[in-house]
């Protein structure tokens, strides 16, 4: 029985460009993924400043903790709105978000203010991070997409590079913290017009009283509460207030009632903000799953290491930044080779499988991190990690859009980043939990009362009541800790690659064979128009040639809407949802859409009904939708 539910279209806003169009849209999209790295990162080494001059104590890590989760929160939302109000606009407001956030920041007088602050300063970043990698994926082939998307890092890299440098100099040289806010905000001013100018990207047609109707309102509503109150008790739990603490139990119990709601209200809105039909997809799913894990491991990294790097092997700030580097030019540079082999291949599961082998190894090594110096075991462990990374970054990311239909191919970025920054926030938890219970359980037993208290307290952080000739068995009950951490990450990689094992591959070679990504009266893709305006150059031509063919009537729209609409709806019934297909079938599907058709019409709809595979049972996906000439 057809669903009743209302249909909602979605207009392809893909559009391969020249190589010279692609390259405008790569430089400015890239300096967009800069600025938001370089903001998110260049806080971090501010924060001892901020700290002292708000009164912030230990509450500051909410300004990291604020920007993650309002920048995970935000990429639900925005891959669907950009699918609604266009890629630009949704970029454009991004930008807005993100710059006024940080005007605000600058202007904080409570700690309050700031944290508030960079929650919206967050919502604009988790844009422009999210739309960055939908747009080049809009404006480039399937089998480009690997080579591109994999560029992305290098701006990535640089900001994550450059970003606690340049907070650093500017709160100690360069006119105060506030400025750390600031600085950025020039850069996106001016990147608004810029935006609109310099990416040709095609515009969504309709008035803004039909989009706004098509958005998943309350669905958009309840992932936010729910990412809420889940994601602050897991980032804060342990610094802000105890697990066990009532305010984080009722937040987490909330939260996961609300996410239960959400996911049934996705179920029944015709163009949910999360398609749960996606996790019906093997591949997809896999990747997805993959990259949660992936965020615990990643993300841990950039935080454990170099408390490793301080706390027990007595480096400096700058030094543990720069004990960094490998693990971050190693990455960039793989990464970009990966996009390479996957333009040059056409495939990336192998690849991806070799690389969590890789990884796997490269973590392994990092248990055997000793409590001394040992620069040279570090180097190679962070490079073999970076190998690892370089090859499955990206390469997930394009193979989950290969593998779902072009419609869901916005929302699918973004359910991989959400997917990745939620794992980076319970790892986070996660490794902080056990350094604190593994550092408490093996403290020297002798200590004094008052100094057990302290470190029960404050952990590690503070050395100073710690009688001295005790600091080393101290350091070496935290060291304990850390390696724990690293023994936990091992397995989580090694199970990426399990994980992978069970996923298809595609051959972004080949023409396109993507399942389609919802019912048709659920998604449906303008088609018709085109088809109108192919059936009628067809028909000049012919008339011009002599030949005696009827002209399009009046009702050729609605004509070809129900050829598209025989497509669809019939030829899965017709293969019989399996690999052979009925050619009797086929030949009466082709029959009963040539008569609704008409003369015109059916030469058209025999190029569509040509470009459909014999097996498996595909619907039409956006791009085999488009006429041959």
């Amino acid at each position: 029985m057809p669903s009743t539910r209302p249909r909602h279209e979605i207009h392809d806003q893909s559009s391969e460009l020249p190589r010279m169009q692609v390259m405008i849209v790569f430089i400015t999209i890239g300096i967009m993924c800069f600025i938001a790295t370089l903001d998110t990162t260049c806080v971090s080494t501010a924060m001892p400043k901020i700290a002292a001059d708000l009164n912030a104590g230990a509450s500051v890590t909410w300004v990291g903790t604020a920007m993650l989760v309002a920048s995970t929160t935000s990429q639900v939302i925005i891959s669907r709105l950009s699918d609604i109000f266009g890629r630009k606009s949704c970029l454009q407001v991004s930008l807005v978000l993100m710059a006024f956030g940080n005007v605000l920041c600058g202007f904080a007088k409570t700690p309050a203010w700031l944290y508030a602050a960079r929650g919206v300063a967050g919502l604009g970043a988790g844009g422009i991070m999210n739309l960055s990698l939908i747009i080049m994926s809009d404006v480039v082939s399937l089998r480009d997409r690997g080579k591109y998307v994999s560029l992305m890092g290098i701006p990535t890299a640089l900001g994550l590079g450059l970003g606690p440098e340049i907070g650093g100099a500017l709160a100690e040289h360069g006119g105060g913290w506030r400025w750390v806010f600031w600085v950025t905000v020039p850069a996106m001013v001016v990147a608004v017009p810029v935006i609109w100018i310099c990416l040709p990207l095609k515009p969504v047609p309709g008035n803004w009283k039909e989009k706004v109707r098509q958005v998943d309102w309350v669905g958009s509503m309840l992932s936010l509460a729910a990412f809420v109150l889940i994601l602050v008790p897991i980032s804060a739990a342990g610094t802000s207030f105890a697990w066990s603490s009532a305010a984080a139990i009722a937040m987490i119990t909330v939260g996961s009632v609300i996410f239960v709601f959400f996911l049934i209200t996705e179920h029944f809105h015709p163009l949910p903000a999360m398609p749960l039909h996606l996790f019906k997809n093997r591949t997809v799913a896999l990747v997805l799953s993959t990259n949660f894990l992936v965020g615990i491991v990643w993300f841990g990294n950039f935080y454990i290491a170099p408390l490793y790097y301080q706390n027990v092997l007595g480096y400096s700030a700058v030094t543990a930044g720069a004990l960094m580097l490998p693990l971050l030019v190693g990455q960039l540079f793989i990464m970009v080779g990966a996009g390479m082999a996957v333009k040059k291949w056409g495939k990336s599961r192998t690849m991806i499988l070799v690389g969590y082998f890789i990884w796997t190894a490269g973590q392994g090594m990092q248990i055997a991190w000793p409590e001394h110096k040992s620069i040279a075991l570090i180097v190679i462990a962070q490079l073999i990690q970076s190998v690892g990374f370089g090859l499955t970054s990206q390469t997930t990311l394009v193979l989950a859009q290969a593998s779902c239909a072009p419609a869901d191919r916005a929302v699918v970025t973004g359910m991989r980043n959400v997917f990745r920054n939620t794992g980076g926030a319970v790892g986070l938890a996660i490794a902080n939990a056990i350094i604190n219970s593994v550092f408490l359980q093996n403290i020297p037993a002798d200590l004094p009362a008052a100094v057990k208290a302290d470190l029960h307290q404050n952990g590690f952080s503070r050395l100073e009541p710690v009688p001295f000739e005790q600091r080393d068995e101290i350091i070496h009950a935290y060291y304990l800790g850390i390696r724990d951490v690293f023994i936990m990450y091992t397995p989580v990689v090694a199970a990426c690659f399990v994980l992978i094992l069970g996923a298809a591959d595609t051959n972004f070679a080949a023409p396109s064979t993507v399942p389609t990504a919802a019912p048709a009266e659920e998604t449906a893709i303008e088609m018709s128009a085109p088809l109108d305006k192919d059936a009628a150059k067809m028909s000049d031509r012919d008339s011009d040639s002599g030949h005696d063919d009827a002209e399009v009537d009046s009702s050729g729209e609605e004509h070809s809407a129900r050829a598209i609409k025989v497509i669809s709806n019939k030829h899965t019934a017709v293969n019989g949802g399996g690999g052979g297909g009925d050619p009797a079938g086929r030949s009466s599907l082709d029959a009963e859409a040539a008569n609704t058709v008409g003369p015109i019409h059916s030469s058209v709809f025999e190029e569509v009904v040509d470009s459909r595979p014999a097996t498996p049972p595909r619907t039409l996906s956006r791009r085999s939708s488009r006429v041959r000439r």
